[in-house]
Parts: structure tokens; sequence; C-alpha cells
């Protein structure tokens, strides 16, 4: 049997449940949360993805965050899953705040250039 559906075997009843294995390997979250899959474990409330990926490897380390593989929201399926370095997240982040006010300043002094009030073009 393949990793991960022994993965989701070892996973408590109400969880397994709530997944639909797909072709590709995906394990579809078909429990409450939305986008954001929410898993009611006897702990509280939690992503689903989360509880999964701990189930299956242990804590996540605080200096990473899970980033998918395969791109969909409602796959819970935790060998879809990398670790990232938390700061990768953040520089990715800062970049694009950088940009985007690189962009509004360019807009301004056309603006100005132009003898337009701001936040006009």
């Amino acid at each position: 049997m393949p990793a991960m559906y022994q993965t989701l075997l070892e996973c408590p009843e109400d969880f397994q449940d709530l997944v639909s294995v797909e072709p590709d390997g995906c394990w579809f979250w078909g429990g409450p949360g939305g986008r954001d899959p929410l898993y009611m474990s006897d702990d509280g409330p939690r992503w689903a993805t989360m509880f999964a990926w701990e189930h299956a490897n242990g804590d996540l380390p605080d200096e990473h965050v899970l980033s998918r593989a395969c791109n969909s929201r409602r796959c819970v399926n935790p060998h879809h899953f990398t670790l990232r370095p938390r700061d990768i997240r953040g520089r990715m982040a800062t970049a694009a705040a950088r940009k985007k006010a690189e962009v509004r300043e360019h807009w301004a002094r056309e603006a100005a250039r132009l003898g337009l009030p701001p936040r006009t073009l």
C-alpha cells in the first residue's frame, strides 16, 4: 500500500470520512471551511492541512510554513506539502509591496508632471 494511503488510514475516522482521494493523489477535503479546510479535532478547530501534516510528520517547526505542491487549496494530503522557510514568504510579500509602492510613486510623478492632483491616474 502506498505511503499516502497508509497515512490516511492512520488518521482518525472522522477525519477520513471528510476526505475523498482523487486520481491525482489529492485528498479532497469535504468538510467545513470552504477554501480553507477546517477540521474539528478533539482539541478544537484546526486547519485540516496542519492537522494532516502534524499527524504524518510531527509538529511544524516554528521557522517554517507549508507550501502546496499540487496548488489545490482543498487538498489536505501531507505528501503534497513541502516545508519552506518562513522568511521566504515574508521576503516575497516585501518584494511585492515594494513593487506596488514603486508603481504608485511612478503614477504620482506622472500626475504631477501633467499638473493633475494625485490619484487621478
